[in-house]
């Protein structure tokens, strides 16, 4: 099992996440006006100090802290980089726009779903990738299917990883890398159908 998010997140950010946590976010996707409140409480001398996670894809790097939100986990670098991971996935990413999106899209969502095999063709599935986008819309939500995850133990922990299919037809695999302690150390995912991928890991030189 993995630890408890809150437990493997929040560790060394005692006072300055406590207060974070005060803005109780709370709903499937976050309100501009909870997201403005966070941004309010982190200046950016108070990030350099308490960030040890950062952000990674193959354009840029950036340093994000983790908030505790219940069950789920919102990193954020502060400005316009928001992520929102459920313990196992990446369910919302926020101002970070996929180059394909149009401008109208602010956010994208991902709607996970587990099989026992991946099809060969999404359409085989017992259901049915989401619609096509409305492109006056702020969302765009994907729809993806998942084998179970697979773990495959390494000398400095174990690497869960899962195979996936978004919207149909293409393929990607998330990842997530524990410690030996069974704390989460890195998430691997990728950022919409461009098929670009990130991760977010625990900077241990910070």
């Amino acid at each position: 099992m993995i630890r408890s998010v809150s437990e493997s997140f929040i560790g060394k950010v005692d006072g300055f996440i406590a207060l974070l946590v005060l803005a109780s976010i709370v709903g499937c996707s976050f309100q501009s006006n909870q997201i403005n409140f966070l941004r309010s409480l982190i200046a950016e001398d108070n990030l350099s100090a308490v960030a040890e996670w950062e952000f990674q894809d193959s354009l840029q790097r950036k340093k994000l802290i983790p908030i505790s939100d219940g069950n789920m986990t919102l990193f954020t670098d502060g400005g316009d980089l928001l992520f929102k991971f459920d313990g196992w996935h990446i369910i919302e990413i926020r101002g970070y726009r996929a180059l394909e999106e149009p401008a109208s899209v602010d956010f994208v969502t991902f709607g996970y779903h587990l099989v026992a095999e991946l099809p060969k063709k999404y359409d085989l599935w017992n259901g049915r990738p989401s619609e096509a986008p409305d492109l006056n819309r702020a969302e765009r939500r994907y729809a993806v299917i998942c084998s179970s995850w697979q773990r495959i133990p390494e000398v400095n922990g174990t690497h869960l990883v899962q195979q996936c299919l978004l919207e149909g037809n293409m393929a990607f695999s998330n990842g997530i890398d524990l410690d030996r302690s069974g704390n989460i150390v890195r998430i691997q995912s990728v950022l919409g159908s461009s098929g670009r991928n990130f991760e977010i890991f625990l900077n241990t030189r910070s």
